[in-house]
């Protein structure tokens, strides 16, 4: 299973220890700065790259109710705003949102 990338990770996403779990927080989160940091948007990046092959991540949403899933090329902009820093608006990366409803 893929590691997130705590170096990428937005101040508003906590990641857990084990590198497996981003949650979105109110309390901004202290982590040092980095230039692959987001600093606009709540997204974090996996650590782990590939360049060719089928590749599928399973995702656990069920106390979630939105949550955006992609892939980026590793040269998509991370700081300031736009379309050009947003999963799956840009040219340099797809996403895919997931919306739910938890009764």
């Amino acid at each position: 299973m893929p590691n997130l990338d705590p170096n990428s990770a937005h101040p508003r996403i906590m990641i857990s220890k084990d590198l497996k779990t981003a949650t979105r927080t109110r309390a901004k989160q202290k982590y040092p700065e980095h230039p692959d940091r987001f600093d606009v948007y709540p997204q974090v990046l996996s650590s782990d790259s590939f360049s060719s092959g089928r590749h599928y991540w399973e995702v656990d949403v069920s106390s979630s109710s939105w949550c955006r899933i992609g892939v980026a090329f590793n040269s998509m902009g991370r700081k300031g705003g736009g379309n050009e820093r947003l999963l799956g608006w840009n040219m340099k990366s797809s996403g895919r949102t997931w919306i739910g409803f938890a009764f």
